[in-house]
C-alpha cells in the first residue's frame, strides 16, 4: 500500500476514536480537543502500544471529525431510520 493510503486508513481509523469519544464527552466538545484526546488514547492504551499503519493525515482526520459532528443530527436520524427500535442505542 502507497504511504499516502496509509495515512487516510490512519485518519479514518482515528476519526472513528474520535467520534465514539464525541459521544461520551458531550456534544460541545470542540473537534480538535477529540483528535488531541484521541492522539493520546492512540500512543498507549491500558499499557499497550496501539498500531497505526501510518501517522495519519490531519486534514483528512479533522475533515471527517468535524463533517461528522456538523451532521450528527442528520446521521443519527438516518440511522434510527435504518435500525430497528429494539437496537440498543436508537432511540
Amino acid at each position: 500500500m502507497n504511504p499516502s493510503l496509509r495515512r487516510k486508513t490512519a485518519a479514518r481509523i482515528v476519526a472513528v476514536q474520535c467520534l465514539y469519544q464525541a459521544i461520551y464527552l458531550g456534544e460541545n466538545t470542540p473537534p480538535e480537543a477529540l483528535i488531541e484526546r484521541a492522539g493520546a488514547m492512540r500512543e498507549e492504551e491500558e499499557g499497550e502500544k496501539i498500531r497505526l499503519p501510518a501517522v495519519p493525515d490531519k486534514a483528512l482526520l479533522r475533515g471527517i471529525v468535524t463533517g461528522a459532528l456538523e451532521q450528527r443530527e442528520a446521521i443519527e436520524a438516518r440511522l434510527t431510520e435504518l435500525f430497528p427500535s429494539r437496537w440498543p442505542g436508537t432511540r
